[in-house]
């Protein structure tokens, strides 16, 4: 949240006057040409609350919140019976919560500032499960909440399970669903973004499931790699282990960074014959690579082909996310579309 903007907005709110830098003493001009001059002796108010110099009025407008209420006008009084006399303090801060909500959400785009309107439309809430260091895993749950003879009750429509696994610090998505009815109304890039703030919130890198990608969670990710909002880390591709056995790797020398990313494989390795496997490994291939395989292709003929290498550095499916800024948690948090550990 931009703390200093809202700071900003309530003090312009609690300050908004029109103050005049007179006192007794100073000279003022008064008259139909304001060529008169005269000294002021007293500052006051007239029988209607006005303000007034030496007895006289100084306003050619009366000021209504100064005057008796049976002099206010009509509408103002229909509008006070409207409200029901409610306190200007509550006024405050009603203005003041629009306030907060609005300076949480500044950050947020169209998609996502959508959905969050149509979950407070539905009365849909968030529950973050979120575990500690040495079980690293993340839930982001969304419920539709419901009341029966004044009792909330809560069912759950939709979840993200995100854990890390082979890399530190990186969640990789697996569990992932949400209920077809509410598909539509664009839930599942909020579930997606909430997860992604939730895991970079805790200091770790969100990466799509290693196994298989819908075509939707495709769209999510292609969003997040060409998104200045996101940071990325290129992950590696971890070789077989025939491929560890001959101390062979693709991007980097460590295992640190290596990750199974079957689901770029699979989508990829129909576009390469077996002859193109051998082409490339005997012209990439390392001699002692080639020795080490006694004629043999490697499974791992792919980190020997550039054509390849370049198709990898450019799927979002090869790299991991964090948000630069968490504007999505703010807002829900300022609208109130947060669970609490005992309503679930």
């Amino acid at each position: 949240m931009n703390t200093n903007l809202l700071r900003n907005k309530i003090s312009k709110l609690l300050e908004e006057a029109i103050s005049l830098d007179v006192k007794p003493g100073d000279v003022i001009l008064t008259g139909r040409f304001k060529n008169k001059r005269r000294i002021v002796k007293s500052i006051g108010t007239d029988k209607f609350g006005q303000p007034t110099i030496n007895g006289k009025s100084i306003l050619k407008f009366k000021i209504e919140k100064k005057m008796p209420k049976k002099k206010w006008s009509a509408q103002t009084r229909a509008e006070l019976k409207e409200r029901k006399g409610e306190p200007s303090v509550k006024l405050l801060r009603k203005t003041i919560r629009k306030l907060i909500i609005e300076s949480a959400c500044d950050n947020t785009n169209a998609v996502i500032s959508n959905a969050i309107q149509q979950c407070k439309k539905r009365n849909i809430k968030f529950f973050i499960d979120a575990q500690d260091k040495w079980d690293k895993s993340t839930t982001v749950e969304m419920y539709l909440a419901e009341t029966f003879d004044g009792q909330e009750y809560y069912e759950l429509i939709g979840q993200l399970v995100a854990e890390e696994q082979e890399v530190k610090d990186v969640y990789v998505t697996g569990l992932s669903q949400i209920d077809g009815q509410y598909r539509s109304l664009g839930l599942g890039a909020l579930l997606y973004d909430l997860a992604m703030e939730t895991v970079t919130e805790h200091g770790g890198w969100f990466t799509c499931d290693g196994e298989e990608v819908s075509s939707f969670a495709m769209k999510m990710w292609r969003f997040f790699m060409s998104s200045s909002n996101y940071e990325q880390k290129q992950l590696d591709l971890a070789p077989t282990e025939e491929g560890y056995l001959e101390q062979e790797h693709f991007l980097t020398p460590t295992q640190d960074d290596d990750a199974h990313r079957e689901s770029f494989m699979s989508g990829i390795m129909g576009q390469y014959s077996e002859d193109h496997w051998k082409k490339h490994f005997a012209q990439h291939a390392t001699p002692e690579a080639q020795e080490g395989m006694d004629g043999m292709v490697s499974d791992n003929w792919h980190f020997y082909d550039p054509s390849f290498k370049e198709d990898y550095l450019a799927s979002p499916m090869t790299k991991a996310y964090r948000k630069a800024s968490l504007s999505t948690i703010e807002c829900l948090r300022a609208e109130g579309l947060f669970m609490k550990e005992e309503d679930r």
